[in-house]
């Protein structure tokens, strides 16, 4: 009886030896520690970003694999990683992305770097949102303009887009001189965009001016580009056109008429016009661009009347007093007002 409870004893005591666990094998990566760097503090205008470029390495232990996470964000503030999780040793970039919308003003963020042996460890970033931004758009092609009263001519500008934010950017333009318009197509969109701006000169004052072009977003507010806009006195002092309304009368009689005013090449400052007081025939005249005046010479038109007469003109108006000698020397005298 005695030797059977020694044998029971020595066995329940073998097989407690069996089923006891080896502590040091219990948690093989509870051993683990890494090192966190590039871990500071950020400050971004709106519509810009910034980033934080984190390196993970490895220090000792079995490695275990990471995520990485950003908490305290404030509203209008996004964060965008290259990569949420690895094993040491990697590499990730955390962007801060500030649209128009956040509000300015220094937060307090942390940084979460979690693995399922090692916990959470967290370390503190402020972000300080305020500033003006620059790196939203650009406004390219602008330039100084050169037109002639009664002409026209284009900008051809391109709104490129360069930052974080995509926002809606409104062109105008400011300081035109009277007389002189600018029509935008388009006046806003998001970039990448192209715009044509058109000057068109409807007889204004010639002379030297400077133009902004005012571009404005969100986040930006408002931004001014400068350029020279001059405005030239056409060739036969900007007498030259279609002229729509005509009047020509000599005595009680009065007619309705068009005509054309062209340039003339067989003198300096001479003009033609090609339907004279509705007779029609081309009769040409000396300009005065200094005083506004025109001198029509003695000339025979192809009927055999002698036409001759004097007149002054503004951009847009022609008032001549001629008179007219038939053939039996007959002399009448008569008058025409052009408008355009």
């Amino acid at each position: 009886m005695k030797k059977a409870y020694l044998t029971y004893l020595l066995m329940a005591i073998f097989a407690l030896s069996c089923n006891k666990k080896d502590d040091k094998n219990t948690n093989p990566g509870n051993n683990f520690t890494y090192s966190v760097s590039g871990i500071h503090n950020l400050t971004i205008a709106p519509g810009d970003s910034d980033s934080l470029q984190l390196q993970l390495r490895s220090t000792g232990g079995n490695a275990e694999n990471l995520s990485v996470s950003v908490t305290g964000l404030p509203s209008g503030v996004l964060a965008a990683y290259s990569a949420t999780t690895g094993t040491p040793d990697f590499n990730t970039n955390i962007t801060f992305i500030v649209n128009g919308t956040a509000a300015a003003g220094t937060y307090a963020l942390k940084v979460v770097i979690h693995g399922a042996q090692t916990g959470d460890k967290t370390f503190d970033v402020s972000l300080t949102v305020g500033g003006t931004s620059s790196n939203v758009y650009t406004v390219n092609g602008i330039h100084d303009v050169t037109i002639e009263q009664g002409q026209d001519d284009s900008l051809n500008v391109t709104v490129q887009h360069t930052g974080s934010l995509l926002e809606t950017v409104t062109l105008s333009v400011w300081g035109l001189p009277a007389g002189v318009t600018a029509d935008l197509n388009p006046s806003s969109g998001t970039p990448n965009y192209n715009a044509t701006i058109l000057f068109t000169d409807h007889y204004g004052v010639p002379g030297n001016y400077t133009i902004k072009i005012i571009s404005h977003s969100p986040s930006t507010g408002d931004r001014e580009y400068s350029f020279n806009l001059q405005v030239l006195t056409p060739a036969n002092c900007g007498i030259l056109g279609f002229f729509s309304q005509g009047t020509t009368g000599c005595g009680n009689q009065n007619y309705q008429y068009t005509d054309n005013v062209v340039n003339s090449t067989a003198a300096a400052n001479r003009v033609i016009f090609q339907n004279f007081a509705n007779m029609p025939y081309q009769v040409y005249a000396d300009v005065n661009c200094a005083n506004n005046t025109l001198t029509i010479p003695n000339q025979l038109l192809p009927n055999g009347i002698q036409v001759a007469g004097s007149g002054t003109f503004t951009s847009n108006t022609i008032n001549v007093d001629f008179h007219q000698t038939s053939t039996t020397n007959i002399t009448t005298y008569c008058n025409f007002t052009l408008i355009r």
